[in-house]
C-alpha cells in the first residue's frame, strides 16, 4: 500500500499498546507469528465517549451489504453517534470474530479453566489505555482480529481451524459426546428435553475450483 511509513512496532504476545491514528492515515495490523489473536479497541482521541461498537458495526454492515459477522468494511461508533471510525482498505484474512465484542478476562479464565490470577486481554487493554486516562470500566466493545470461530446456526460457537466438512463433523461429535441430549451444556434453541431430541445445526461448505 503506497504512502510514507510514520511508525512501525511489534506488540509482544500477552501485552498491549495504545497509539493514535490521525484522520487520513492508514493502520496496518500484520501477524508476524502464527496463532496470535489481537483484541482491538477504538476511541475518538479527542472525545473518549465516542468508541467502537461491535453490535452496531455488525448490524449496519450486514444491512448495507458491506460486511458479515466475520468481516467489516466500516467500523462504527456506538449509538447515538454511529460515525464511521475506520474504513477497511484491504483484509487478507476476512475471518475474524467481528460480532463478538467480548474478550478474555481473569474472571473468564476462572469460570472456564478454574485458574486463579491469569494475564488476559482485559488487563492488557487496561494497561495500554491508562496513559490516556481510561480505565478498565471504560472498555466496552473490542474487535477480535485473526480470531476464527465456527458460528453454528443455533447460536453456539467453537474455535475453528480451516472450514471443512471434517472440521464441522468433528465439532458435532464433540457436542454429542459432552451433551448427547442437548439439555445441559448445549440446549438447542428448539428446546430439547430428556425425552425429546431437537437440533438445528446446518452447514454449507463451498469449495471453489
Amino acid at each position: 500500500m503506497p504512502g510514507t511509513l510514520v511508525e512501525e512496532f511489534v506488540i509482544p504476545a500477552t501485552f498491549g499498546r495504545s497509539f493514535e491514528v490521525e484522520a487520513g492515515q492508514t493502520l496496518r495490523i500484520h501477524q508476524i507469528d502464527g496463532g496470535q489473536v489481537g483484541d482491538c479497541v477504538f476511541y475518538n482521541a479527542r472525545d473518549h465517549k465516542e468508541m467502537f461498537h461491535a453490535g452496531q458495526s455488525w448490524a449496519i454492515n450486514v444491512i448495507l451489504g458491506t460486511g458479515t459477522a466475520k468481516s467489516f468494511k466500516h467500523f462504527y461508533s456506538k449509538p447515538p453517534r454511529e460515525n464511521v471510525m475506520l474504513t477497511v482498505m484491504e483484509d487478507t484474512y476476512p475471518s475474524h470474530w467481528g460480532n463478538m465484542g467480548g474478550r478474555c478476562s481473569t474472571r473468564l479464565y476462572q469460570l472456564r479453566d478454574g485458574l486463579g490470577e491469569h494475564r488476559s486481554c482485559q488487563e492488557n487493554l487496561t494497561e495500554a489505555l491508562a496513559p490516556h486516562g481510561l480505565a478498565g470500566d471504560d472498555i466496552i466493545d473490542i474487535f477480535n482480529v485473526f480470531m476464527n470461530v465456527e458460528l453454528f446456526t443455533d447460536g453456539y460457537f467453537d474455535p475453528a481451524g480451516a472450514p471443512s466438512v471434517e472440521a464441522w463433523e468433528a465439532a458435532f461429535r464433540e457436542v454429542e459426546r459432552i451433551d448427547p441430549e442437548k439439555v445441559d451444556r448445549y440446549p438447542c434453541v428448539k428446546g430439547s428435553t430428556p425425552g425429546r431430541f431437537a437440533d438445528d445445526r446446518t452447514v454449507i461448505v463451498v469449495q471453489l475450483r
